[in-house]
């Protein structure tokens, strides 16, 4: 039986199943005996509106792969990553993919859109490139639009935005009334429509006061925030939804909490991170608001949160956030399945990653064979509000939600029954 390097047993870890099958052999196709490196292609925003979930991104990323190559590698081969700037659009995310396909790199991550994703994934199934989701949301990929080479390592829309939904009804009540200003694409349809699902089975009474849509990377919010402001008129305890994130949440904030407008209202922040919470802090800017992000560095008592978050300390001053760690879980995705194959054939690694179960900074994860959905113990849901430290914010309040609560069954070709 082949040694697994130590780092894909303690921090990649595929279980005892990987263990079992004891890897590939040293003469299997695209395997060992080659010191070649395994390149990933990552499409990440690293300019741009969505810049700061970018670096984010690349951070996690680097990290695994950091880990992994000082620890032997992959199969004896040390992991590359090549880095491509994707800013939002589909078109863009498109050529990138085309462009790694050319390049003979047949794994690829990232992914910060919907819109990518939806673009994306026949393109790669014709091109036989595998796709790792790190961030995108769309229910359609996993569900009505489902292809056999897209994978997801981080939530969708649907377990994100119940778990957000069950949060802060658990924790602040019954909030019948509720405005939304949320992206105009896939990502801020979807989960707006997710949540009204999920509030109609929670809260007696649920009603919608307003909506507000945004273009995606928005030049100004001006507008929609007169829209806002004026669909929350008179209601004067109306929760506030948004599925805006990174730049577009820093920038809509920005131009609102300096004037009040989600003061004292129920603020439920979907899919938005600690990169836009920071500079919020720093201008003063930062809401009370729920955060339903799946991660927080505090909220997983593991062996692999504790490495990882110590090695993050370590490599860049500050503790992970979730872009970091849905980052990281990709890239020791791959690596778990091409040890699980013993092999770098696409084919093979495609069937590996097809029920992997692999430990990771948020506990034991599999990805289900039936639709490529990472499924997860449990996910975080964290409380910040304002306050008088360095940071300009603290979090609060820090709950977690069972991953099994928040997911439905896999329906690959069908629209799933919270996203109609």
């Amino acid at each position: 039986m082949r040694r697994i390097p130590a780092l894909v047993m303690l921090v990649v870890l595929v279980s005892a199943v990987l263990a079992a099958c004891g890897g590939g052999q040293g003469g299997a196709p695209g395997g060992a005996g080659t010191d070649e490196p395994i390149r990933i292609g990552v499409l990440a925003p690293l300019t741009g509106a969505q810049s700061t979930l970018g670096q984010e991104e690349k951070r996690g990323a680097d990290l695994a792969a950091k880990m992994l190559n000082e620890d032997g590698g992959v199969l004896g081969r040390p992991i590359e990553l090549v880095y491509r700037d994707g800013q939002g659009s589909p078109a863009e995310a498109v050529q990138i993919v085309r462009d790694f396909a050319n390049e003979d790199i047949n794994f690829t991550l990232g992914y910060v859109s919907s819109a990518q994703c939806l673009a994306v994934t026949p393109v790669a199934e014709q091109l036989g490139v595998l796709v790792m989701s790190s961030y995108c949301q769309t229910t359609k990929v996993t569900g009505s639009e489902f292809t056999e080479n897209f994978f997801r390592a981080t939530t969708s829309a649907e377990m994100l935005t119940r778990a957000g939904a069950q949060a802060i009804v658990q924790e602040d009540g019954d909030i019948a009334e509720w405005s939304s200003i949320s992206p105009d694409y896939e990502y801020g349809h979807i989960t707006w429509t997710i949540f009204k699902n999920q509030m109609e089975l929670l809260v007696d009474g649920f009603e919608v006061v307003g909506e507000v849509w945004p273009p995606f990377q928005a030049a100004s919010f001006s507008d929609h925030i007169t829209k806002l402001n004026n669909s929350l008129s008179g209601h004067d305890q109306a929760g506030i939804f948004s599925s805006l994130y990174s730049g577009d949440m820093i920038n809509m904030l920005s131009q609102a909490a300096p004037i009040g407008l989600v003061e004292g209202h129920p603020f439920l922040m979907l899919g938005t991170d600690l990169d836009a919470i920071r500079p919020l802090g720093q201008a003063g800017n930062v809401p009370t608001a729920w955060i339903s992000v799946a991660y927080y560095h505090e909220a997983f008592d593991n062996p692999v949160n504790t490495e990882f978050v110590k090695a993050f300390q370590a490599e860049y001053g500050v503790v992970p956030i979730g872009y970091n760690a849905t980052a990281f879980m990709s890239v020791t995705a791959y690596a778990a399945a091409i040890e699980k194959a013993g092999s770098t054939e696409v084919q093979a690694v495609h069937d590996a990653l097809e029920g992997l179960t692999w430990q990771t900074p948020l506990g034991e994860t599999t990805i289900r064979a039936e639709d490529h959905q990472a499924m997860f113990e449990s996910l975080a849901m964290f409380k910040i509000a304002p306050a008088d430290n360095e940071q300009g914010f603290e979090v609060t309040d820090v709950i977690t939600i069972p991953g099994q609560d928040v997911s439905s069954p896999p329906h690959p070709g069908e629209v799933g029954e919270f996203s109609q």
